[in-house]
């Protein structure tokens, strides 16, 4: 496994744990809530435009 792929693991952890927490726990309040939403997005947002920038760099690396 290399770094990014333990980057990827990583975040899709992250936003498994949130997940369950809004499902199982739940959260005490809409402030709360916003929050975990919020960080859930932060994640998501990481993951996939970290996952462009590489595809990109990796796809220009191979094309010089």
């Amino acid at each position: 496994m290399n770094l990014w792929d333990e980057i990827v693991m990583s975040l899709n952890n992250q936003m498994e744990h949130v997940k369950t927490n809004l499902v199982e726990s739940g959260v005490g309040d809409y402030a709360s809530y916003r929050e975990m939403v919020g960080y859930y997005q932060g994640l998501a947002w990481a993951r996939n435009d970290l996952t462009d920038i590489i595809k990109i760099r990796f796809h220009d690396e191979e094309g010089e």
